[in-house]
């Protein structure tokens, strides 16, 4: 399954977004800000990237633009406002479609698909584990293991920022889209059972913290 980023601060576009693609069966996650997302979606871990415009001045302008000028192919939809010649400028920083807002959730997956239907980079390198995000597989020292989806996105979400420490309520949000305090120990329970097909040494836990991902080799 398909492997897609929402990029933006606004809540209340990024969340419904999310859900309805969702409800699809894509693996999604919300980054809110442009300028920190650069990062990860240029090593290839999304097949389609939404970036929600919001306004002039808004750093989703730099982030399209430094994509295309960098020669990034990674099919990004803009969600764009209403005011004039915006659906214009954002084609002219690179975007390869465009959905106006209030957005038309009924045709949000279809413009998806589109995009999706043209060729782009499988596989990606998360900290020195290859990564192949449409089949869900991953070679860590030359073995390849099978990931879920959860798996996949949890991988996904620590490799941003190999070393840094991701507490279990953060990766609950990131990965769950869930706030339950309660419901913390899923994420113990999907860690425990990456760090198994991953092996030893590779996503270490942090007494009273959290988890940080290793980069490998």
């Amino acid at each position: 399954m398909a492997s897609l980023l929402i990029v933006g601060r606004d809540q209340r576009v990024s969340v419904p977004v999310r859900a309805c693609l969702g409800r699809r069966g894509y693996v999604t996650q919300i980054y809110t800000d442009p300028v920190a997302a650069y990062a990860p979606i240029t090593v290839g871990l999304f097949d389609v990237v939404l970036v929600d415009i919001g306004g002039p001045g808004d750093d989703a302008w730099r982030l399209l633009g430094q994509l295309r000028s960098a020669g990034y192919s990674v099919p990004v939809i803009a969600l764009a406002g209403p005011w004039d010649r915006t659906g214009e400028l954002c084609r002219r920083h690179g975007a390869d479609d465009v959905l106006g807002k209030p957005l038309r959730f009924d045709q949000l997956p279809d413009r998806v698909v589109q995009r999706l239907r043209r060729p782009a980079t499988a596989t990606a390198d998360v900290a020195g584990i290859r990564l192949d995000v449409k089949a869900r597989r991953a070679w860590v020292a030359g073995r390849q293991v099978q990931l879920t989806d959860r798996e996949l996105a949890l991988l996904q979400t620590m490799g941003r920022e190999p070393g840094r420490v991701f507490g279990r309520a953060q990766l609950l949000s990131q990965v769950w889209d869930r706030v339950d305090e309660s419901a913390t120990n899923l994420v113990a329970v999907y860690v425990n059972a990456l760090r198994r097909k991953l092996g030893p040494g590779v996503i270490e836990t942090v007494r009273g913290a959290g988890y940080r991902l290793t980069a490998q080799g």
